[in-house]
C-alpha cells in the first residue's frame, strides 16, 4: 500500500513508515487504497485526525510520537505510520555529494 504526505507547500511520495512534523503543521495522507478502511491512532493529544474515505486530514498539535493503523475492514494491517511531533527539524549539513576540480571544456 502507497501512502503520500501532502502539505501546502510541499508532496512527499511513498512513505515507508516514520514521519517527523513541526508542531502545528497540517497535511493530508493520502493512500491508494480501494475498498473500504478503518484508521486507528494512539488517541493522544499529538496528533488531530479526521479521517475521509481512504485518506485522512491531520494537524500536528503537540509535541511527542503518534501511532496510527490503517487496516482492511476484517482488521488485517496495510500500513503502520509512526508520526514524530517535533518544535523543529534538522536541516541537512552535508548530502554527501562530491566534486573534483572544474573543467574547461
Amino acid at each position: 500500500m502507497q501512502v503520500d504526505v501532502v502539505f501546502d507547500f510541499a508532496r512527499v511520495y511513498i512513505v515507508d513508515n516514520k514521519i517527523d512534523v513541526v508542531k502545528g503543521q497540517k497535511f493530508s495522507l493520502l493512500t491508494d487504497l480501494t475498498g473500504d478502511s478503518k484508521w486507528f491512532s494512539d488517541n493522544d493529544p499529538v496528533l488531530g485526525i479526521i479521517v475521509t474515505g481512504n485518506n485522512a486530514d491531520v494537524e500536528a498539535t503537540d509535541i511527542g510520537t503518534s501511532t496510527i493503523l490503517i487496516m482492511g475492514t476484517s482488521f488485517g494491517i496495510h500500513k503502520e505510520l509512526t508520526i514524530s511531533v517535533v518544535e523543529a527539524v534538522d536541516r541537512a549539513v552535508n548530502i554527501g555529494a562530491e566534486a573534483g576540480p572544474p573543467q574547461l571544456k
